[in-house]
């Protein structure tokens, strides 16, 4: 089994397809806990879940979610049953591990698209999380899904993905050239953000937040340790925008 725990909009589908190209089926947790599942350590299955920093529960199969009250994302946690941190922690230290990257204002610009109604904060929380349990963690590989513009850097990228999860590269030559070659963008919906994003206007990204540029700032104030770890994962952090 493969773990993959996901920050929100950070490229999970991205690399869920890649896995599913090598011959991995795909699950979650929620429907690994609503259907009774069994997964043996053996088997060959791409297990995936959100992570949501607050959300500290041992097991995905806690239904209830006494601490926090009733919140718009607490409650899609349990209603989606995401995995605890603890639980988390546990499978990284079981399983090979891949934790997609992006840059994380995009990772707030595409949820705030998807959910205005919803503040995200914890998408930054959740990045501070990662970069303290995980960075140094041998079972654990960030997979970079914005980083490289070209076919040879993302054909390094997904090679040195399949070496750190034991994926035989000859056995997937063709399937996983092709991945490189089209970098397909995964369950992408409409996003008004994405124009000024591209085009790195963050004043007119601020200006269409209005309140919500206090998510911004949030990541600016934590840039020192989010703008270093992408650093050394080889992103160009001179071209971030905030």
């Amino acid at each position: 089994m493969i773990f993959v725990p996901t920050l929100p909009q950070s490229g999970t589908w991205f690399v869920l397809k890649l896995l599913e190209k090598c011959g991995f089926k795909l699950e979650f947790t929620g429907d690994i806990v609503n259907n009774k599942k069994i997964i043996e350590d053996k088997e060959k299955v791409a297990l995936s879940t959100h992570i949501f920093p607050f959300y500290y529960q041992a097991s995905p199969f806690k239904e209830v979610f006494p601490h926090y009250g009733e919140h718009p994302t607490t409650d899609y946690v349990v209603r989606k049953l995401h995995m605890g941190m603890a639980g988390i922690e546990l499978l990284t230290r079981l399983h090979k591990t891949i934790i997609p990257m992006r840059d994380p204002l995009a990772c707030l610009l595409t949820r705030e698209a998807r959910a205005p109604q919803l503040r995200h904060f914890y998408i930054i929380d959740g990045f501070l999380e990662v970069i303290k349990r995980y960075e140094n963690h041998p079972n654990v590989f960030f997979f970079p899904v914005d980083r490289d513009n070209n076919f040879i850097d993302r054909m390094k990228a997904v090679t040195e993905c399949m070496q750190h999860l034991d994926i035989d590269f000859n056995n997937n030559v063709e399937a996983v050239t092709k991945y490189a070659a089209e970098w397909k963008k995964e369950n992408t919906a409409e996003n008004r953000y994405r124009e000024p994003y591209e085009n790195k206007d963050i004043g007119k990204i601020k200006d269409m937040l209005d309140e919500k540029v206090a998510e911004v700032e949030y990541l600016k104030i934590h840039g020192g340790t989010i703008k270093p770890f992408l650093q050394r994962l080889g992103y160009d952090t001179g071209s971030l925008i905030w």
